[in-house]
């Protein structure tokens, strides 16, 4: 009894298991920006960012020190 329950159990499983990838199938987003958007972000974003990123990694360089002497560095890499 147990083995035939455990057969229907795993037949079951299996199924939902091949059955779910197909549920969360979606569709492709085609998105065109404006000429606007693309300006703005060549413009403003991207220079931010770039100063957003050198900004984080000098406070990474001046915090290493202190990271590496709580022998926690990996985890703020």
């Amino acid at each position: 009894m147990h083995a035939m329950f455990s057969k229907y159990i795993r037949t079951i499983l299996l199924g939902c298991a091949l059955a779910f990838p197909s549920i969360g199938w979606s569709n492709t987003i085609e998105e065109t920006p404006s000429a606007v958007s693309m300006t703005a972000d060549a413009l403003f974003v991207r220079p931010v960012m770039l100063v957003t990123t050198i900004l984080g990694a000098g406070v990474f360089i001046v915090s290493s020190p202190f990271s590496a002497i709580g022998g926690n560095f990996g985890e703020s890499f």
